[in-house]
């Protein structure tokens, strides 16, 4: 803004107030100090050295500045002023004078005017002079500010115009940095750019200079490798080194596929590995035969143990030691492809290139020593041998173990040695153990157990089974019991793994062996004496002494195997104890099955439940299947009478009512059945359809004597025989005898209350769907309409054959009948005389279905309700036939005169109408229709009685059997069940039809061959034999599968829509 200069021209401090005052004096005596803004003119000032600022505030009397602002009266106007003047003026004039002395009056005597005139000269210049000083006076004070804005007006103008100067220079200065700024920041990124390159250079000339090195490598290793005596080379600690290097080359050759003959190079890089490694391995062979002879020859001629061990191992090994570079080197090349435990060395990039030269260097070693060391072998072999004779078999193979175990870990410490590798057990591919394990030598090592097992399977095989199983047992427990040590040697740990091998690989497959062929010598193929199937009394108080002598076998072999076998293996998935099981289930069913024959008054269902109790309890006993352990006599009984308990009893049994008949003699447990993965179920079920069958049958025979049905026991009779075979067979055990008496009772009382429930339902539910008579009967009858026409459209075909087979000889079988009658006659022949039938029979099973169930319907009546025996069913069916065979009599008489005519212009008849004329012609319209009606009574009495008890069995049993409703049972079964009721019908009455057939279709007159009943089966058994009564059968039995079915499903829909 403004020069130094300029504010150096500052007021003297020093200077006096006169000097000051004299210097500034104005009009009127008024002072005023200078501006401290003020400027000087002064050109020469301008380069004064600048000063700093002197105090400026001086007492107020002493400056010129204006005063303090204050509220100020308004000025008087001129003419105020002048009025004022003039005013005093007058007065001035007019006043008298002042008392003065004699001096001053005397010198006023001499200043007289001189005239008017000058006096008004006087007076006007006074006026003139005080208007200006007047003026000056009013106007002081403003002139005074007028001048300092006027004098800060140009400061501020000067400040303004400095500013502004000062503001375009900083602007050109700023500008002037951007530039330069600008200019440094593209000079810094360029400097960037060359430092970065530089350094790109110095990397791309490191990696340059890398890559380099391992192309340059090549020669050197192709030199060293090639030259002679390179074998040499794997004495030396350098040639480890070497080997690193060469397989650095060729992985970095192998991670730059695009570089330069990178091909070439990588291929000689591995033929030079591949050579550098087959000659460690030389060198290794190299220097094993020069050690391995002499150590041999020195261990054959010595004959202490002590010196041949110290010379296999002690001495061997510091030979082996004795070198400067080969031992590490070998070290080195096996701990590239395997880890310190002989696992895969995942870091290693080229495995199978270390692990095949590590591999070879192993059996060469193993080899090697085998050939040197088979004098000790065989010396143990041969002592081994010698203690079976002389001491036994048992500590024989125990000595024998352990002085393998020791040749072992000394051939395991070996190796750790000269290859720094542990082949721990491991089921990897890829590791020492699994490289070792095929090297097959006569010396066992860490990886071959075989000599071992060899050895002792010549003679544990041939030993008793005792003796198998201690030696098992003792091993396991000898290395493995739960009281050992806590601090464990060296030698102790590799015998537990060398324990664990032998065990789980060789000793314990080798016992099952050993028991199966046990069990399958002294169970399976063992015989059964009729004098063993008896139940004796117990012996000394033990529940097992009373048992078959097959079950104490099985007992005696799972306690061996048990025994010699740790828990996790014979408790769980075991083939041997299951096996066992089976084996012996198998036997007692034979056994069982033999006793049913004999009938030598044992009780069947009480011998297995007590043999399978006790195999049972055999094996929660020694925690076998993952079972609780619970009491000794009734820990698994209590389990089975849970399945049993007494409010189950009531849906057991009515689950069985009714199905005797059907069949018992194929248990559901059978041995195919018996399989591993379900042996414990099937045992269980077993047990529990021994126990339901026992107390079932006794239930039954205690209900029965209660009830005093004829023919059966008094009740004391009943319970004391029940009371002498379950103290004979659970003397000890009274919790079992109690037991199996309350189930007798309530199985009992069970048959009791079921039968009386469904007395009442039955009652009940015929009460409420009990309707009148006629509407009952007016259903049956519809329902049977329906179904016979079905039965027609069915089985006319089927019925056309039957008759012409019956009625003539012509045609050779039933297909030969069928094929003849739609050739010659047509599709339409057979539904000749369709029509009788369809009306006839229609009314015909009408009649059959309608009398049958008002037979039931009587037969309930008198039975209070319950429900029908199987000899009313056969009752009410027979008299349906009989009440049938009024309409079926002449409708079947003219059917088969109908179908039995020829064909064409030989027809004998035109129609029923004129069949019934012609018949009436002869004998009257009675005789001639109701020919054969006595044989057709005999055979619908016979073939309904039957059909209707058969199908009404087989519901029945079927709706107790799946405890439904016989409404619910579906169609399926009611078309099977009617079908099969069908061929009951006609197997049951077919040689009545024969001869129906035959007398019906006979002639009149002197036509007439047959004049009774009797005249027509003697005639038809010395003409065809016993055959002449069957013949046509299959055709009827084919027909009447799909016919009986049709109508039995048709009828009972019939009926449930009826119903609803």
């Amino acid at each position: 803004m403004y020069e130094d200069s300029w504010y150096t021209l500052m007021p003297e401090l020093g200077t006096s107030k006169k000097s000051h005052s004299s210097s500034n004096t104005q009009t009127h005596g008024h002072r005023r100090k200078e501006s401290l803004l003020q400027q000087p003119n002064e050109p020469g000032l301008i380069n004064e050295p600048v000063e700093p600022l002197p105090n400026v505030y001086e007492d107020i009397e002493d400056t010129d500045t204006p005063p303090e602002p204050t509220l100020l009266r308004r000025a008087n106007s001129y003419s105020d002023f002048y009025r004022v003047v003039k005013e005093q003026l007058s007065k001035d004039v007019l006043s008298q004078p002042k008392k003065s002395d004699k001096k001053t009056r005397a010198w006023e005597a001499l200043l007289l005017p001189d005239s008017s005139y000058e006096v008004d000269t006087h007076e006007t210049i006074s006026f003139e002079s005080y208007d200006e000083q007047l003026l000056n006076t009013s106007q002081q004070e403003y002139l005074l500010y007028r001048d300092q804005l006027t004098l800060t007006e140009r400061h501020l103008d000067g400040l303004i115009e400095d500013a502004n100067a000062t503001l375009k220079l900083l602007t050109s200065l700023s500008n002037s940095f951007g530039s330069v700024e600008a200019q440094t920041s593209t000079f810094q990124s360029q400097c960037e750019e060359l430092l970065q390159e530089q350094r790109r250079l110095e990397t791309l000339a490191d990696e340059v200079g890398t890559d380099l090195h391992y192309y340059a490598y090549l020669d050197n290793a192709t030199r060293r490798l090639n030259a002679p005596g390179a074998s040499r080379l794997v004495d030396d600690v350098s040639f480890g080194e070497m080997i690193e290097n060469i397989d650095a080359c060729i992985v970095f050759m192998e991670s730059h596929a695009m570089y330069r003959d990178r091909d070439t190079y990588l291929a000689r890089y591995t033929a030079l590995l591949t050579k550098a490694l087959h000659l460690l391995e030389h060198g290794y062979k190299i220097m094993l035969e020069r050690v391995s002879p002499d150590i041999g020859r020195q261990i054959l001629a010595t004959k202490s143990e002590s010196a041949r061990h110290a010379l296999a191992y002690g001495r061997f090994q510091e030979m082996m030691m004795d070198s400067y570079g080969l031992i590490p080197n070998i070290h080195q090349v096996v701990r590239r492809a395997y880890d310190s435990y002989g696992q895969k060395n995942e870091s290693c990039t080229h495995f199978e290139t270390y692990a095949n030269t590590a591999n070879n260097i192993f059996h060469t070693h193993l080899t090697t020593r085998d050939r040197d060391l088979k004098v000790l072998t065989q010396s143990d072999i041969t002592e081994f041998q010698k203690e079976v004779k002389n001491l036994s078999a048992e500590t024989a193979s125990r000595n024998f173990i352990k002085q393998c175990f020791e040749r072992m870990y000394n051939e395991e410490s070996l190796l750790m040695k000269l290859f720094d590798v542990d082949p721990v057990w491991t089921q990897a591919a890829d590791s020492v153990f699994q490289a070792i394990k095929p090297i097959s030598t006569t010396i066992a090592h860490p990886g071959n157990l075989t000599p071992l097992v060899t050895t002792l399977q010549a003679v544990l095989q041939t030993a008793p089974l005792e003796i198998t199983c201690n030696v098992v047992g003792l091993l396991a427990n000898e290395y493995f019991g739960s009281e050992l040590d806590d601090m464990e040697s060296p030698y102790f740990i590799k015998c537990k793994q060398y324990t664990s091998q032998l065990l789980a690989h060789h000793l314990w497959p080798l016992t099952d062996t050993v028991f199966e062929a046990e069990v399958s010598k002294t169970i399976t193929k063992a015989s059964i004496q009729d004098a063993s199937l008896k139940i004796g009394p117990v012996v000394g108080g033990v529940a097992s002494s009373n048992a078959h002598p097959l079950v104490k076998q099985a007992i005696k072999l799972l306690g061996m195997y048990d025994n010699c076998m740790p828990k996790e293996r014979s408790s769980k998935n075991s083939s041997v104890v299951f096996n066992i099981v089976r084996e012996t289930i198998q036997v007692l069913q034979r056994a069982e099955a033999r006793i049913q024959s004999l009938k030598a008054g044992t009780d069947p269902d009480l011998f297995m439940v007590k043999n399978l109790l006790i195999i049972k309890n055999e094996l929660v006993s020694l925690e076998i299947g993952d079972i609780r352990n619970h009491g000794a006599s009734m820990q698994h009984f209590v389990h089975i009478w849970d399945t049993l308990s007494p409010q189950n009893w009531v849906g057991f049994f009515s689950n069985i009512i009714g199905g005797g008949l059907w069949s018992r003699g194929t248990p559901s447990v059978t041995a195919k059945t018996l399989t591993v993965e379900d042996m414990n179920e099937q045992l269980d079920e077993l047990l529990r359809q021994s126990i339901y069958n026992f107390t079932h049958r006794w239930g039954a025979l205690m209900n029965d004597s209660q009830n005093r049905k004829p023919g059966v026991k008094p009740i004391a009779k009943v319970e004391a025989e029940l009371e002498s075979l379950l103290t004979v067979a659970f003397s000890n055990q009274p919790e079992v005898i109690g037991k199996l008496k309350e189930a007798i009772g309530q199985h009992a009382q069970a048959l009791n209350d079921v039968k009386d429930e469904k007395q009442g339902m039955d009652a009940l539910e015929l009460e409420s769907t009990k309707q009148s008579p006629a509407v009952e009967t007016a259903k049956d009858l519809f329902s049977g309409a329906v179904g016979g026409i079905a039965q027609v459209l069915i089985g006319q075909p089927f019925d056309i054959v039957k008759v012409r087979l019956q009625t003539t000889t012509q045609y050779s079988s039933a297909i030969n009948a069928a094929t003849t009658i739609y050739k010659n006659e047509g599709a339409l022949a057979f539904y000749k005389g369709t029509l009788t039938p369809l009306i006839g029979i229609g009314a015909c099973v009408s009649v059959q279905f309608g009398a049958f169930n008002a037979a039931k319907r009587w037969f309930q009546t008198r039975n209070n309700g319950a429900d029908l025996s199987y000899s009313q069913y056969a009752a009410s069916g027979a008299f349906a036939g009989v009440a049938n065979s009024v309409l079926s009599g002449p409708i079947e008489h003219i059917r088969i005169r109908l179908q039995s005519q020829p064909h064409g212009a030989g027809r004998l008849y035109s129609g029923p109408g004129d069949c019934i004329r012609k018949l009436g012609a002869h004998n009257g319209i009675l005789s001639g229709i109701y020919r054969g009606q006595v044989v057709t009574i005999w055979r619908e009495a016979f073939a309904y009685g039957a059909w209707f008890t058969a199908f009404e069995y087989m519901m029945n049993s079927d709706a107790a059997r799946n405890k439904v409703n016989r409404k619910d049972i579906p169609a399926y079964k009611i078309a099977l069940y009617g079908g099969l009721a069908g061929e009951v019908l006609w197997l049951s009455s077919y040689p009545f039809d024969v001869i129906k057939s035959k007398m019906q279709t006979d002639g009149f007159g002197a036509n007439q061959r047959y004049s009774t009943m009797r005249d027509c089966v003697s005639k038809t058994w010395r003409a065809e034999g016993a055959g002449g009564f069957f013949k046509g059968i299959g055709p009827t039995l084919a027909r009447a599968m799909p016919v009986s079915a049709g109508t039995f499903i048709v009828v009972e829909m019939t009926m449930r829509a009826l119903n609803k």
